[in-house]
């Protein structure tokens, strides 16, 4: 292979990994847990690393049980306390994510319920799943996406009997470090000396 070939061959290599790396988030609310027997109110929006859950209906707005509440789940969930209120999850930046696993729980007793999810993709077009809660009451139960990729926001409904969400499972791609592109830039400048 000529030295070129090479070159650009490694250089291709460096900016496909830096560009292509991703990391896995996983949502877990922990830090809102109170030792209480209440419902405690976050607002109408919260964030954690990096992403936002906005209620879009006006009203009680987000909330958590405390621990010792008879429908605490064990780890501690976040829920609309609207009734068919909207939430949207998004990353704060705008950039795109992919969605990839859930954990859903009955928010009032043992009916099974269903709730729906519906991704807007990046550049145009939706997807949706729906998922069923078992009967059991105050169980967490683990649902995974399927095509949920390179999507602006997520919403779905707080629709009767109503449901808890927790342990929400996101892909992200990074920004390309600037310093790692400087790094690989000189990197590639002393491998084309050495080269000649």
């Amino acid at each position: 292979m000529k030295r070129t070939g090479l070159l650009a061959l490694f250089a291709a290599a460096t900016i496909f990994t830096v560009t292509s790396a991703q990391a896995v988030v996983i949502i877990d609310f922990e830090s809102l847990e109170t030792t209480n027997t209440t419902v405690n109110y976050v607002g109408d929006t919260y964030s954690d690393d990096g992403f936002e859950f906005t209620c879009l209906s006006p009203g009680l707005g987000l909330g958590t049980f405390g621990s010792l509440e008879s429908r605490f789940t064990g780890s501690t969930a976040l829920f609309d306390d609207n009734a068919d209120g909207v939430i949207r999850l998004n990353q704060i930046d705008d950039a795109p994510f992919d969605l990839l696993a859930i954990n859903l729980a009955s928010l009032n007793g043992s009916m099974s319920l269903d709730v729906t999810f519906v991704g807007t993709i990046l550049g145009g077009g939706t997807v949706s799943q729906t998922f069923t809660v078992a009967g059991s009451p105050f169980v967490q139960q683990t649902f995974n996406f399927n095509g949920f990729s390179n999507l602006a926001k997520v919403e779905w409904t707080q629709a009767p009997p109503y449901h808890q969400f927790d342990n929400i499972v996101i892909n992200v791609v990074p920004e390309p470090d600037a310093w790692l592109l400087v790094g690989t830039g000189i990197a590639i400048a002393v491998l084309f000396r050495k080269l000649k």
